[in-house]
Order: structure tokens, then C-alpha cells, then sequence
């Protein structure tokens, strides 16, 4: 799948991870990479976070073309999900020991941000752009350890982050509440338009490709993440039809546009 090209003409080197969810640029990853292009003005001051960055091609082609300060995230999964083949006996009994694998965590899907990250530095070298800006750094976020999610924040010596990112997050079902959660806990309050009238209105991003229809023909992954947003105090505010087109096949892509409380009616998906 490619990526759109940065405003500058340049493209991302983005290196991909088999055998890893997460490792791979999928639709949904080119359609937010779109979208940031098109709808975001930059915003040199806003603190931005990626959920479940995989290869990190979202996080960092925001932080390039917005110049925001941005943070890329991941969790550590279990050693044992990334093991590119298992070795077995001539009786088909594995040739490891499964329980020590299954307790030890893999760096994979981090070393593999961060090393996207080296790869695209020059982006950010002040000799090539009029203004510096800064490069994203890396940091472990699992969304089942609310722990994690407060340390992100102290990390950063925020009260939470102006804007959230997160491509093709939805797709496991178990985890729409523990992900939206992790948004509600890291997405900064809206600000009082006396206290604070001109600071960015916080938003959060969601790039979701449909997968799975119930039986009344609606997207069922889509409806049990908004039940869980409404759970966790957020709503969807705006949904934009993002279709991604990749050879003869064209994927059903969405932008959700989420924040803070209910739906209000009067939603438009820029920042503000």
C-alpha cells in the first residue's frame, strides 16, 4: 500500500515487519496520511500522539507535514505472536519452550518505530525546512495498562494531547473499550473560550476500514466502537467516507472525528 507524498514532494521510507500485526501499511493508513494533507492546517505548537503506530508511517508523515510535536506509540506483545517460523520435532512437538515464550515480551513492532523513524530524520533537519521541526519520538502504550497512559502524559508534562491519531485500531473488538479509554485518558479537555481563546480545539482521528456487516447490514465494528466511546464520556461527531482504491479493489474507509461528551450537530473536521 502506498503513502500519499508529503506536501514538499518527498516521500516517507517506511520498512515493514511480516509475521507482526501491526508491521504492515494497510488502507487505512494511506486514507489518514490523505486526509492530514488535505483537512489539517499546521500547528507548530500542538502536542500530537499516534495509538497503535505499527510502522509508524501515520505518526510520522502528521509530524511532517503538521510540525507538531509527536509521540508514537506501541505495546510489547507476547514474544511468542511475533516468532517468525517455529522450529518442530519429526513428531510435531515444538522445539522451544512455549511457556517462557509466551511470559517474555517482543521489542519488534518499537525497534521497528523507532528504526522508521531514523530513516525519515532528515525530514526534520532544519537545513531542509524553514521551520524546525521536531522529531517524533517513541514510547510503549498498552492500552489494557491504564498505568501506561498517565506515564505517557508525565513523559510529556502534559494535561493531554491537542491531537490524537490512530489508523485501522478498530478491527479487534475486545479492545474497543480498553482503546477508547486510552483516548479519553490522553485527549486534553476543551478548552473555555475565555480562559483559553486561542488554543486548538482538542480532536481525535480514527482511520477505520470496514470489515464485518451484522445482520441489519451496518458496520459491526463500527458499532461497538461507538458504543464504547459513549462508555468511556466520547462521541463521534463526524464520520467522512474515505475510500482507498488499490489495483481493481477500492477499501471502505471512514475518518472518525471524536471528541470530548455528546455530538453537538455543528461538526466540520478541521481544527480549530
Amino acid at each position: 500500500m502506498k503513502l500519499p507524498l508529503l506536501r514538499t514532494g518527498a516521500a516517507l521510507k517506511i520498512a515493514q515487519a511480516d509475521g507482526v500485526i501491526g508491521g504492515k501499511i494497510w488502507p487505512a493508513a494511506s486514507a489518514l496520511c490523505d486526509f492530514i494533507a488535505h483537512h489539517l492546517p499546521p500547528q507548530h505548537a500542538m502536542k500530537c500522539v499516534e495509538l497503535g503506530s505499527g510502522t509508524g508511517a501515520v505518526g510520522i508523515y502528521a509530524a511532517a507535514t503538521l510540525g507538531c510535536s509527536m509521540t508514537l506509540t506501541e505495546h510489547r506483545p507476547p514474544r511468542l505472536s511475533v516468532i517468525p517460523s517455529v522450529p518442530y520435532a519429526v513428531d510435531g512437538t515444538p522445539e522451544f519452550d512455549a511457556e517462557e515464550y509466551q511470559d517474555d515480551k517482543s521489542d519488534r513492532l518499537l525497534n521497528l518505530l523507532q528504526w522508521n523513524v531514523d530513516q525519515n530524520a532528515h525530514l526534520f533537519d532544519g537545513d531542509n525546512n524553514k521551520t524546525m521541526h521536531i522529531l517524533p519520538r517513541v514510547a510503549e502504550l498498552d492500552w489494557n495498562e491504564t498505568s501506561h497512559a498517565q506515564q505517557l502524559l508525565l513523559a510529556d508534562s502534559a494535561v493531554g494531547f491537542d491531537l490524537i491519531l490512530g489508523s485501522d485500531v478498530t478491527y479487534v473488538s475486545q479492545l474497543h473499550q480498553p482503546l477508547a479509554d486510552t483516548i479519553a485518558s490522553l485527549l486534553r479537555a476543551s478548552p473555555s473560550s475565555s480562559s483559553e481563546p486561542t488554543r486548538i480545539k482538542p480532536k481525535c482521528f480514527i482511520s477505520h476500514q470496514q470489515r464485518v456487516l451484522n445482520l441489519r447490514g451496518h458496520d459491526f465494528q463500527l458499532v461497538e466502537f461507538e458504543r464504547a466511546l459513549l462508555q468511556a464520556g466520547l462521541s463521534t461527531v463526524n464520520i467522512l467516507p474515505f475510500p482507498v482504491t488499490e489495483g481493481s479493489t477500492t477499501h471502505k474507509v471512514s475518518i472518525l472525528e471524536i471528541q470530548h461528551g455528546n455530538a453537538n450537530g455543528g461538526n466540520q473536521i478541521v481544527l480549530q
